[in-house]
Order: C-alpha cells, then sequence, then structure tokens
C-alpha cells in the first residue's frame, strides 16, 4: 500500500453508537498539509490519512482530522479505538466517489499566501521526498513557483527503497551528494507522509533548531506577531535565537495536536516541533512542511548567509539519550528524580510533559 491515501467522511452517533458509513471521498494519494487544508475547506466531518509517517512500512497508522483541519487528540484517538475493539458500532454500505482532481487545489492556497508565491530568483533545490506522498507533488508544486528542481526518490512507493522515511543527517547522505552534484543551493527533504520537512546546505544537514529559528524569526517579521510556541523537549536555543525580536515562546506539551491549540490560544506566529514540524496559523493550524520551506527559500538571498545569522548566538549542544523503563515503574522514577532535583543544582524544574530541569550555566 502507498501511504498517504486520504479519504473523507461523515461522523454520526446515534444512541452512543458511532456511525461510520459515508457519504465518503476518495482524494487518492496527497500529503498530509494537503489533506488537513481540503478537511477544513471542504467542510466535511473528517480526514482520514491512511500513512506510515516516518516509520517503516509495515507500521501503518491512521492520522485523522478535525473539521477545523487540526488533528484528533488522543482522547478522541482512544474513543475510536475503544470503538473498533468493542465492535461498539453500526456501520452502512455508505457510499464512495473520486475527487482526485482536488489534489491541485492545495497548490492554490500555497500559492495564494503572500511572501510564498512565484520566485524572482532562480534558485537550484533538491527535492527529495524519500518515496513518500510528495513525490512529484513537491516537485511540481517548486517548479510551478519558479525554482530549478532536481529531484530523487521522487517515485511513491510504499517501501521506500530510496532511503529511510525519516529524513535525519545520517539518512539523507545520497541525498547530499546530489546537492554537491548539481551544485544546488539547497536541498529540502520530506518524511514518508509529508508533515516534517528539513534541509541540507553546502555544510551539511542543518540542526533542526537553527533551522525552526531561521523560519520561525521570518514568521514573526511577516506576520507582526511576538509571540511563539514550542515543546517542552525543545532546546533553549529558540528563546536565544528570537529574543532579538522580542517573541516571548509559550512551551507545552509534546505533540502536533497540542501544538496546534497552544498557538491558536496566543495567537502566535508560528508553532514548531523539534523534529521539523512547522505550524503556520497563516495557512491553517496543521503541520505545512511545504510553506515552511518555501518560507525559507523566499526570505533569503543567498542561503550561504545562514551562518551570519547565527553569529551572535551561543553554540549550544544537545544530546538525546534513551533509558529502557517500564510503565509500571516511570512514575516511581520520575517522582525520585524530583525528589532530588536539587542535586543537580539551581534550576527550573518542568512538569507540564515528564519532567525537564533547567539549569541555565554560563561558561567564562
Amino acid at each position: 500500500m502507498i501511504p498517504g491515501n486520504a479519504v473523507n467522511g461523515e461522523k454520526c452517533y446515534r444512541n452512543g453508537t458511532a456511525s461510520f458509513g459515508g457519504p465518503y471521498t476518495r482524494w487518492g494519494t496527497l500529503p498530509t498539509p494537503a489533506l488537513a487544508y481540503l478537511t477544513k475547506q471542504l467542510g466535511v466531518d473528517a480526514g482520514i490519512m491512511v500513512r506510515t509517517s516516518h516509520n517503516p512500512p509495515e507500521l501503518m497508522g491512521l492520522k485523522l482530522f478535525r473539521p477545523d483541519g487540526i488533528v484528533y487528540n488522543r482522547e478522541q484517538e482512544k474513543d475510536i479505538e475503544q470503538m473498533y475493539f468493542s465492535r461498539d458500532f453500526r456501520t452502512d454500505p455508505g457510499s464512495i466517489r473520486h475527487a482526485f482532481e482536488l489534489q491541485k487545489s492545495y497548490f492554490d492556497c500555497i500559492q495564494q499566501i503572500p511572501g510564498a508565491n512565484i520566485f524572482s530568483k532562480r534558485f537550484r533545490v533538491v527535492i527529495d521526498p524519500g518515496n513518500g506522498v510528495a513525490s512529484k507533488y513537491a516537485s511540481e508544486l517548486f517548479s510551478n513557483l519558479g525554482l530549478e528542481v532536481f529531484p530523487v526518490n521522487d517515485t511513491p512507493y510504499g517501501s521506500f527503497p530510496g532511503r529511510s522515511p525519516e529524513p535525519r543527517e545520517d539518512t539523507l547522505l545520497g541525498t547530499y551528494e546530489l546537492f554537491k552534484k548539481n551544485r544546488t543551493n539547497l536541498a529540502i527533504s520530506f518524511d514518508g507522509d509529508a508533515d516534517r520537512v528539513v534541509s541540507i546546505d553546502k555544510d551539511g544537514f542543518i540542526d533542526f533548531d537553527e533551522a525552526i529559528i531561521f523560519i520561525a524569526s521570518f514568521a514573526v517579521k511577516s506576520s507582526g506577531k511576538n509571540r511563539a510556541t514550542a515543546t517542552v523537549e525543545m532546546g533553549r536555543l529558540i528563546e536565544l535565537g528570537l529574543q532579538s525580536l522580542g517573541v516571548k515562546i509559550a512551551r507545552g506539551t509534546v505533540g502536533e495536536m497540542p501544538v496546534a491549540c497552544l498557538t491558536r490560544s496566543i495567537d502566535g506566529a508560528i508553532g514548531v516541533e523539534p523534529i521539523g514540524v512547522y505550524i503556520m496559523p497563516e495557512a491553517g493550524l496543521y503541520p505545512n512542511s511545504f510553506l515552511a520551506a518555501l518560507t525559507l527559500l523566499k526570505n533569503v538571498e543567498d542561503i550561504s548567509e545562514g551562518p551570519d545569522f547565527f553569529s551572535d548566538i551561543p553554540k549550544l549542544h544537545s544530546r538525546q539519550t534513551k533509558i529502557p523503563c517500564s510503565n509500571e515503574t516511570k512514575f516511581t522514577i520520575m517522582q525520585k528524580v524530583i525528589d532530588n532535583a536539587s542535586t543537580f543544582g539551581s534550576g527550573v524544574l518542568n512538569m507540564i510533559d515528564g519532567l525537564r530541569l533547567w539549569r541555565f550555566v554560563v561558561a567564562n
């Protein structure tokens, strides 16, 4: 199965029982941002994406969007899981129609956003959808906007033969080689369902946090808003990188849905997750990988100016390590960490989502 087949359906509740009997419209294979956009734009009751996202093909799953274009929260997902496993629902034959022609309507949405449409400079860009749902789609969009595109892994194929569907520094070595070979300005890479985006320049993989600050700074300037949203897991570079613009960062729980809702509640310029997720409210409260990439390209005269942008920001380092911990013991262990937090010195203990100890150290 090719990930990214999208449908929308009418959902009804009768005497506490869910009915999923149509009408349904199949939109075919398209990126997640396009599904979220169409779900809201067409006023349907739900948008359903069959996808693996950044995971291997055997981990197929569903991603569901509400009528406002925001992804379902965990409680809504649990409700559906409970209905499914308990068989507490009624099914009707329903009806299915095809509307593959609507795939291109997302193109129009992007092209109508001020600052994202039609390039005056002829950037040479590698586009790497990783054989996911952005294949052909992204190349056509970027070409239509005036960019010279060099596609790689640009055929949709559910087993992801070109590379891992998760775009990371270690999975994009081939993309970097193509970037150097063709002397392009930038390489843009997507995950399997295209809700994440990362970039490569002449120095290699652009760190997640640095790319976020670069894009967020332009979103702040263009919107005139001085608020942005991030998750508690993201490092302090976002505060340091945006402080000259007077931006206040609101932090919330990990996940696309909390970021979207927090961004809406504070009227933020942008909401981000440190995995290449960008929620751009001007287009909608969903991950908009295409608009994020275009925002980056549109606002720099020369990609090489990136290092100058970070010259006044302290160099920070981070390391992520996974420690096995069973669900039965994790709360006991977390409480022990809380009780002994002072051992690590003065700082701020954040318990919004798990635990985080913020300790500020100034090097001599």
